[in-house]
């Protein structure tokens, strides 16, 4: 099935019509080369959110976009002050033509639930040995919200 029909909101009904008219509007329609050029890693889908570190050789961003019934949200690491900058239309050319290689939050989630919790403590035991800075995720009082964690992936 294609990511556009998996997903609520805005986000099923994304269509490439609408992302190269923001591309044009936003940035003179200089989206779609880039996108094309540029590395697009850690490409994430959870709920009604896209998320990915979008860049070359030269940078590396991280871009959030959040969809709401008739709209979206972006942020980007670039701190252009733009609106939407060429990393975000990227993104979402990317959704549009590799939507379907996005990690799935949720089906990995539901992986999950069905673990014992010998396993899920091993799993926890490994990511404190490989990124020990997480254990202040482990450690909170209150869940982190997504956007609030901030995974630097090499």
């Amino acid at each position: 099935m294609p990511a556009s029909k998996r997903h609520p909101h805005m986000l099923k009904s994304l269509t490439l019509e609408q992302v190269t008219a923001l591309d044009h509007e936003a940035i003179n329609g200089n989206g779609l080369a880039y996108y094309e050029t540029a590395m697009i890693t850690h490409a994430v889908v959870y709920k009604n959110r896209i998320s990915a570190h979008v860049g070359n050789y030269a940078e590396n961003t991280q871009v959030r976009i959040t969809f709401h019934e008739h709209d979206f949200a972006g942020s980007c690491t670039c701190q252009k002050s733009r609106k939407i900058c060429r990393h975000i239309v990227a993104l979402l050319y990317a959704w549009i033509h590799d939507g379907g290689e996005f990690l799935e939050v949720e089906k990995i989630l539901c992986e999950v639930k069905k673990m014992g919790k010998t396993r899920l403590l091993e799993i926890i035991e490994n990511i404190l040995q490989q990124k020990p800075e997480f254990a202040g995720l482990f450690l909170s009082k209150r869940p982190p919200d997504w956007d609030e964690i901030d995974l630097e992936i090499e």
